[in-house]
């Protein structure tokens, strides 16, 4: 025998004809078939969850927008199915750590973008000869430049790639925070044909703003 779907009959039609005219049975089973759909609706996104590395769209983008992720740049940014994927897996902590650290390097994570380092309070430079003038801090003079941070990439990305990247990672950077570049001067870009010298990629730098 076919089983039937929760939300598939009202439940007043399985009432008796003794009590189907009762109000307060009838209200009874107004109230059952709303808990019936939301339980038909939590079994269905349990199947979609224990599938989620086999889903294709348009199934993600219904999850990215069940999540508040959709709108985001960083669902723009996500270039194939794995980033999708992985931004709703992560969905709901990024959100929860918004504002952290931690979520700015799991979101580049989740976007394919691999392991970053985060260089926060760029006045901050000692004179004692254990920091290097390499362009990372400035020497003070500017109140403000606690608040300032640079990205240090370990694989090249693209000028097109850094314009969305800045805006996704600004979302999840705390509000005060300023950042001031993307840097990967310190990845070799190999001469393999990878990185095209047509304007995709510059030197290394790419500059907020």
């Amino acid at each position: 025998m076919a089983g039937i779907p929760l939300n598939g009959t009202p439940f007043s039609d399985l009432l008796p004809d003794s009590v189907k005219n009762d109000p307060k049975f009838q209200a009874a089973g107004l109230a059952l078939d709303a808990e019936f759909i939301e339980i038909d609706k939590a079994t269905i996104n349990l199947k979609f969850w224990s599938h989620i590395d086999d889903l294709e769209e348009p199934l993600l983008s219904t999850l990215g927008w069940q999540l508040s992720l959709i709108h985001e740049y960083a669902w723009k940014l996500a270039e194939s199915l794995t980033a999708k994927r992985e931004l709703i897996k992560n969905g709901i902590e990024l959100h929860k750590f918004k504002g952290t650290p931690w979520s700015i390097r799991e979101l580049v994570r989740c976007l394919g973008f691999g392991e970053i380092e985060i260089i926060e309070g760029l006045m901050i430079l000692k004179r004692d000869g254990s920091s290097h003038r390499n362009g990372q801090r400035y020497h003070g003079g500017h109140d403000t430049n606690w608040a300032r941070y640079r990205i240090i990439f370990k694989q090249p990305i693209t000028n097109d790639q850094a314009i969305l990247l800045r805006k996704a990672i600004e979302e999840y950077a705390p509000a005060r925070s300023e950042l001031v570049s993307f840097d990967y001067q310190a990845v070799a870009i190999r001469h393999n044909g990878f990185a095209k010298r047509n304007g995709s990629y510059n030197r290394g730098r790419i500059k907020n703003g």
